[in-house]
Parts: structure tokens; sequence; C-alpha cells
């Protein structure tokens, strides 16, 4: 497990993206870019289940990729389908995230409007 960490830190690495450590937790991590390492200009999605995939995006020199373990893999029919059920959770989570910020932006720019 140690090596597939050090090997996602090296893909991040090579794109840009200087995260401290790797959380392979299914969920999105922000994290600083070699061009502005105070900002957290990156992001990142790592999981270590089958098949270990790690999602970047580094909004610097948008970039974004997926890079997979194992590059060959055949997933039996339930495997294939835990598999797109994690990402349209990844997806779901992700489309939260983003709802939730987009209210509390907007309650923060309307209480700035009030005198």
């Amino acid at each position: 497990m140690n090596d597939l960490l050090q090997t996602f830190q090296e893909v991040l690495g090579q794109h840009g993206l200087t995260p401290e450590a790797i959380l392979a937790d299914g969920t999105l991590h922000r994290c600083p870019t070699e061009s502005k390492p105070r900002k957290l200009n990156g992001a990142y999605i790592a999981h270590l289940d089958k098949p270990a995939t790690l999602w970047w995006c580094n909004w610097e020199t948008d970039d974004q990729g997926t890079f997979y373990a194992e590059k060959k893999q055949t997933l039996s029919v339930s495997e294939l389908s835990a598999w797109r059920e994690h990402q349209q959770s990844i997806r779901r989570q992700r489309e939260a995230e983003c709802a939730r910020r987009h209210k509390e932006n907007e309650s923060q720019s309307w209480q700035a409007m009030q005198p």
C-alpha cells in the first residue's frame, strides 16, 4: 500500500501538485501546486479499492486526468457495478460540496449587502 501511495505522490508531482500526504479515502482533497505553494489550486481523489485510482486537477495549468495503478485489468460484472456505484457516489459528494459552497457564498454575499 505504501508503494501505491508513493506512486500516487509521484504522479501528482509530475502534474505540479504538492500535497503533504496522500489521503486515499475516496474524497476530494485540495492541495497546493508548485507555482503557488500557499494556495489550494490543486485537487485529487485517491482510493485504493480495486482498481486503485487517482484523479487530479491542477487549476493553474488546466491539467486534469486519471491514473490507474494497474494498466490492464478485467473486472467482473459485480466489480464493475460496484466501481460504477462508487464513482457515482464520489460524483454526488462533489456536487453536494459544490452546492453547499455556493449556498454558503450566496448567504455571505447577501449579508455583506445588508446595511
